[in-house]
């Protein structure tokens, strides 16, 4: 998995993320999902399939951000903003 990671390019990694975020963004934003799921008396876990939307939104782009810090770690591109600005 490391080297599938580390040889991905970069637009590659932009796409797949932007992508996610985008669906995070998607499912926050557009209000006939949301309004689909608020009338519903379903229970998801315990909570109304309203409650439990805004939870897995919140779970899916918490996952995004975590993913997308683990590329950058293994790819070594975290902190390289970082280093840039102390050398330069």
């Amino acid at each position: 998995m490391r080297h599938f990671i580390v040889m991905m390019s970069v637009k590659t990694k932009f796409a797949v993320f932007a992508a996610w975020l985008a669906l995070c963004l998607l499912l926050a934003v557009a209000p006939p999902l949301y309004l689909w799921s608020s009338g519903r008396r379903t229970l998801i876990f315990g909570m109304p399939l309203a409650i439990a939307y805004w939870l897995i939104d919140a779970m899916l782009l918490i996952a995004a951000v975590a993913a997308l810090m683990y590329v950058e770690q293994v790819r070594g591109e975290l902190g390289a903003d970082e280093d840039n600005a102390s050398n330069g």
